[in-house]
């Protein structure tokens, strides 16, 4: 050896298995902040990629903008990318029509359809020939259109031009909702046709430099320029996911944000400074025998740096491993989940964010978690330290009291709050976990009104009937569900504007009938009452109206056509838009026809299965007939999904990392505790005390310890969940805040398990160890 340094090779020889608990420790710290932050940073990335297919990658657009003032603006240094847009008609309200169908018309530049992945060109090219232009897919459906050939676009005022396809663009979600195509022009062309309409302007887009601030520029811009209020735009989602929002919303979430990310940091220095405390402060004898030696105070505590970085050495790593694993797995997972919106997420991307706050937080903790334990040992005299392990065995103020529990029970409560330092550092890394998991519980109910989930019920295409009115045949919902890739079809029928009477009072209805499938989604939403009735034909289902004071309540009777009938229950929530004061109310399909006369549908709703192709939808338009209107779902549904599995993946994984590193936490901090107490059980076991008695004194000190955590905890999280939920939740949707019993006992269970198999591994070493070597054990 050239320097008592090289010891630290030879304890963590020696000590080899202590040593695991306290790197298991560190791993597990280093896991908890990599995971999160992984995850946070994998749910940003998700979320902008998401936001830029449904709105493009842009920040800012300008209205009224000379050719000049837009050169200007591209030529700013924070300006990285820009394109002149506009269109016509995206409502369809307007007489643009090509072989009778209305169509959505937009003109751009070529550089905007790389702001707009979603207007990818599937073929051909950009239109840069006059009188050229683009079209959505369908319009190969729907018009007809093919590459190169002609189509000929009639104005409201009856005039007509003839246009060429140069290519096709991407479906957006919106067109195959109206089941209409959208024409995309060169600029000057759109300039050329629309320069006369009641929005003849294109808006310039910009996107900004990454790092610069993107409000700043937006408002040099307009200053610049002398530009209205109303003639400035932004994305307002992307924007609030690069953190550049100033709506008062978003900053309530930016400050929420914060506040996870100091409780997962704090977190992290607890779970770490606890068990380092433990590991470090039991060895007070070998540090005095290096006193002895002739090491002087400073060097003890550079000893015991120099060790804490040799854990870091392999800890560290292993869990920034560790957690970079869980991130890649959850990414796989969207992938796989959604393919059109998450296809791009890196397969084994590194996150900076991540990697950088696991190995900072990892280091630095474990440097700060030794200062104590190794001015501790510093200041023990060589002859104290060498006579024993100084200063780790308390002395013992009084007695542990026997008077409640026995006496094994009574010595495990004892040891745990002995040492009120040992105490509160246990006790506190155990309410952390606590407090995370209760912080980040308000992100479910964030999650349940910000996120769109597609119901059960919510079809993939719909076949309507043009004038609403039943003239679907039933039996083409029989033909349509014999479709090898319909998993079911379902239709109803509307009959509006009805008048009725409840209680003697006269009553405007809509009636709708329902089949077998929507009664027993209904039924999901249930108030109150039987739907059994309802659903044979003696009863009338309520759709809940906020707008209807004192409206019809179950139980009550309605006449309508000479029909008296009873309201057998209520539901609360619908997929229809309800006038204000108009009763919404459900009967079967045979109650339907006995009180209209109508036999046929209104609206045929198909849901299809996970292989359907457009072929097979054209055909399903086919076996329907022209004579229809039909809506196509299918892309609207995949983006609800994506976003909802991403943000659900991101809030679940959350939960489940928080409690699996709680309960493994736990686990290793009870394994520490009992390793550092091996000789004072090996001499109980000396005079006579059996190992089911020391299991239960284990088993008592793990569950203080425990208990004291849910209790400090439940004090502090509780406060922290409500504020987050006041900032995440009530500020933007008004819910008021209610105590999160379901959460509190889920992390508290979570924490009681983890107890319970604490005591497991310890009670089998103590059981195995013969006395000897229990009492001689380091």
């Amino acid at each position: 050896m050239k320097s008592y340094l090289d010891l630290v090779r030879v304890s963590e020889q020696v000590r080899r298995r202590q040593n695991r608990l306290t790197r298991l420790c560190i791993v597990l710290a280093v896991f908890l902040v990599t995971a999160i932050f992984g995850m946070a940073d994998m749910e940003l990335n998700s979320q902008r990629a998401q936001a830029i297919a449904q709105y493009g990658n842009w920040h800012a657009r300008f209205a009224g903008l000379t050719q000049a003032e837009a050169a200007l603006v591209a030529a700013r240094p924070e300006v990285e990318a820009s394109a002149w847009y506009g269109a016509v008609n995206t409502d369809l309200e307007a007489d643009y029509t090509i072989a009778g169908q209305r169509v959505a018309i937009c003109g751009c530049d070529d550089t905007w359809l790389e702001m707009f992945p979603a207007a990818s060109c599937l073929a051909g090219s950009y239109p840069s020939e006059p009188g050229s232009v683009m079209v959505t897919s369908n319009a190969q459906t729907l018009l007809g259109a093919e590459l190169g050939g002609p189509l000929t676009l009639r104005f409201p005022d009856g005039s007509e031009t003839t246009l060429r396809v140069s290519g096709f663009l991407g479906d957006t979600s919106a067109m195959l909702r109206a089941d209409a195509a959208g024409l995309l022009f060169n600029s000057t062309d759109y300039r050329t046709y629309f320069g006369t309409t009641e929005n003849p302007g294109l808006l310039f887009s910009v996107r900004y430099t990454p790092f610069c601030s993107y409000q700043r520029a937006t408002r040099e811009i307009q200053q610049q320029f002398g530009l209205a209020d109303e003639s400035v735009g932004t994305n307002p989602k992307l924007l609030a996911l690069s953190g550049q929002s100033d709506a008062p919303f978003m900053r309530m979430l930016y400050s929420a944000a914060a506040v996870l990310s100091a409780l997962v940091t704090v977190s992290g220095v607890l779970m770490m400074t606890g068990s380092l405390n433990s590991s470090i402060a039991q060895r007070t004898e070998f540090f005095g025998l290096l006193r002895c030696l002739g090491a002087t105070p400073k060097q003890v505590r550079k000893f015991v740096r120099h060790e804490a970085l040799s854990w870091c050495r392999t800890a560290v790593p292993a869990g920034l491993l560790a957690g970079t694993a869980v991130v890649w797995a959850l990414c796989e997972i969207l992938r796989a989940s959604a393919p059109g919106f998450f296809g791009a997420l890196p397969r084994f991307g590194l996150s900076p964010i991540a990697l950088a706050s696991g190995a900072l937080i990892g280091v630095l903790t474990v440097l700060l978690a030794a200062r104590s334990p190794a001015k501790r040992a510093a200041r023990v005299s060589p002859l104290a330290a060498a006579s024993g392990n100084a200063g780790t065995v308390q002395a013992a103020r009084k007695a542990a009291d026997t008077r409640i529990f026995r006496i094994e029970t009574a010595l495990g409560v004892h040891h745990a709050v002995g040492s009120r330092r040992n105490f509160l550092l246990m006790a506190g890394s155990f309410a952390f976990s606590i407090i995370l998991f209760l912080a980040f519980s308000t992100t479910v109910d964030f999650m349940g009104h910000a996120v769109k989930a597609v119901r059960p019920s919510t079809p993939d295409f719909s076949i309507i009937s043009p004038e609403e009115a039943c003239e679907i045949p039933v039996s083409l919902a029989a033909e349509i569900a014999q479709a090898p890739c319909v998993k079911r079809a379902y239709g109803r029928s509307f009959a509006y504007g009805l008048e009725g009477e409840c209680d003697g009072k006269p009553i405007r209805i809509t009636l709708v009938s329902y089949e077998e499938n929507q009664f027993g989604w209904a039924r999901r939403d249930r108030i109150s009452g039987d739907f059994s009735e309802a659903e044979t034909g003696r009863g009338l289902l309520r759709a809940f109206n906020s707008s209807v004071a004192g409206g019809l309540e179950t139980g009550g009777f309605v006449t309508l056509n000479g029909y008296a009938l009873p309201v057998s229950g209520e539901v609360g929530w619908s997929p229809f838009d309800l006038e204000p004061g108009e009763e919404l109310l459900i009967c079967s399909e045979s109650l339907f026809r006995q009180l209209t006369g109508e036999s046929g549908y209104t609206v045929l709703d198909v849901q299809f299965r996970h292989n359907v192709t457009d072929e097979d939808v054209a055909g399903i338009r086919a076996l329907a007939g022209e004579n229809y209107r039909f809506s196509d779902r299918r892309l609207d549904n995949r983006e609800a999904r994506g976003g909802y599995y991403a943000f659900a993946l991101f809030v679940y994984g959350f939960l489940a990392v928080i409690a699996l590193i709680a309960a493994f936490h736990i686990i290793n901090s009870v394994a520490l505790s009992v390793s550092a107490r091996m000789q004072q059980y090996g001499a109980m076991r000396a005079i006579g005390m059996g190992t089911g008695q020391l299991t239960r004194m284990v088993a008592a000190e793990a569950l203080s310890y425990a208990l004291g955590g849910v209790v400090l905890g439940s004090a502090a999280g509780v406060p922290i969940h409500r504020l987050l939920f006041t900032r995440m939740v009530s500020f933007q949707w008004g819910d008021p805040w209610a105590v999160p019993w379901k959460a509190l006992l889920v992390i508290a269970a979570v924490t009681l398990a983890a107890v319970l198999l604490a005591t497991l591994g310890p009670a089998q070493r103590i059981r195995k160890m013969s006395v000897a070597e229990t009492i001689s054990t380091d």
